[in-house]
């Protein structure tokens, strides 16, 4: 009896260490499991901290790239903010984070990443975008500032319509404008109001800045934005000139004659050289001079008349195209007010293509007036046309080109007073044309980076 009650002593003796065993075990897993656990909580905030922090630089640097395309727009643009001289690269951190939580919430872009807010201090080539994650006003948000240093600098203007007016345009009759290589890119765009009769066609885009048109495949819903066209001024390519058709009625060599160029550079200023000019000849007509060819196969050059207009045929559409590049500048200049000059008013079954010398150049313009450029019939033009004033593309009119009137302003009396195609004309274009005139917009090279 003993014995077993020993026994029985000795197993409720391990009942109660197994017991105690099991608690402590389960303590230890309790604890470890809180362990685990706040672990886990922390790793999941350091987690979204971290995606935080990578999105608002995101976001930021989304800024500097809208920033960038807004100075190339606009050289002068500036948020107003003018900072303060800095001590500590963290005392500009903080002038920049606090700008732009103070902005207007109309500054506020929203990115895929967040938000942010551009900065840029007038008069220097500095600018700053804040970014925010997930957005400016969370409570809990992270913010990243980036300062970069830029320089703007001049790009030549690149004609990228096929037809491109500055005010209004009537498109009508059967005209046709085509993409020669088919890619449906020979677009016409209208800074003004569009009007539109006949059955015209067009492969490519046709927008307006005033007019209200339906979008179709791969074309925006109009009106869209203004589309700036630089001033266009003859005197930029009067280097390029062989012969300068003066307002005296004489022609002299011009910057590149190859015998009597102009020592000076500049038009009919008295120190040109008298030259031969067969095929042309001219006729002061109201106190204006006009010029024009007599034969179908004039000499040929890169013409530059100065204050005076061009009237009468260039070839023949029954002959080679001659290469003639003609320049005609106004006597009021771009103001558009006095005697009407500066005109081209291509007669009929004329054909002519750009000049082998500014071809080689890269710049295939064919036509730069200052005042309008008038189509009396039928002609044949290879290479850019372009108008300060007005165009009437009128009659069989065919070139191969673009074709452009900025219309900054209309000279009373001149040729043409709003712009407009009629008849069967055609535009048959083959892509973007570059020009020696400046692009109102500029390109921005990023000098610097650096993240505050």
């Amino acid at each position: 009896m003993k014995l077993v009650r020993n026994l029985r002593t000795d197993l409720a003796s391990d009942g109660g260490f197994a017991l105690a065993i099991t608690m402590s075990l389960g303590a230890i897993i309790f604890l470890l499991s809180t362990v685990m656990m706040a672990r886990g909580i922390r790793q999941v905030t350091m987690t979204a901290l971290d995606v935080r922090w990578d999105r608002a630089l995101d976001s930021a640097e989304a800024g500097l790239d809208t920033g960038i395309q807004v100075l190339e727009a606009d050289g002068e643009y500036n948020t107003g903010d003018v900072p303060p001289a800095f001590a500590t690269p963290k005392a500009e951190r903080d002038w920049a984070v606090l700008t732009a939580l103070g902005r207007p919430a109309s500054e506020v872009v929203v990115t895929p990443t967040g938000e942010f807010v551009v900065v840029k201090p007038p008069g220097t080539a500095l600018l700053y975008s804040v970014g925010f994650s997930p957005s400016r006003d969370a409570a809990v948000r992270s913010e990243r500032a980036v300062r970069i240093g830029y320089t703007l600098s001049p790009i030549e203007w690149e004609v990228e319509f096929a037809l491109l007016v500055g005010d209004d345009l009537s498109l009508s009759g059967n005209t046709t404008i085509n993409d020669t290589n088919d890619n449906e890119g020979a677009s016409v765009h209208i800074n003004g109001a569009l009007s539109t009769t006949g059955s015209y066609s067009v492969e490519g885009c046709v927008t307006s800045s005033v007019t209200a048109l339906t979008g179709a495949i791969n074309c925006p819903p109009s009106p869209i934005s203004y589309r700036p066209i630089p001033t266009i001024d003859p005197l930029l390519m009067y280097p390029f000139a062989h012969f300068v058709l003066c307002d005296d009625g004489v022609p002299y060599g011009g910057p590149i004659h190859s015998v009597s160029p102009d020592p000076d550079g500049a038009p009919c200023t008295g120190d040109e050289t008298v030259v031969a000019l067969p095929g042309w000849s001219s006729k002061k007509l109201g106190n204006v001079w006009n010029w024009k060819t007599t034969t179908s196969d004039p000499t040929e050059g890169v013409f530059y008349i100065h204050h005076g207009v061009f009237n009468g045929n260039v070839g023949a559409d029954n002959a080679p195209a001659t290469e003639v590049t003609v320049i005609l500048s106004s006597e009021s200049g771009a103001a558009c007010t006095g005697k009407s000059t500066g005109n081209m008013r291509l007669g009929a079954a004329s054909n002519m293509v750009v000049h082998p010398s500014l071809a080689a150049l890269g710049y295939d313009l064919v036509i730069v007036a200052q005042g309008d450029v008038d189509f009396v019939g039928s002609a044949t033009v290879g290479g850019l046309i372009l108008a300060h004033e007005q165009i009437d593309y009128a009659g069989s009119a065919d070139s191969w080109g673009a074709v452009v009137a900025a219309g900054v302003c209309n000279t009373v009396g001149s040729p043409v007073q709003s712009s407009g195609t009629t008849g069967t004309s055609v535009i048959n274009f083959a892509g973007p044309i570059n020009t020696p005139f400046i692009d109102l917009e500029r390109r921005a090279d990023v000098v610097a980076w650096h993240e505050l």
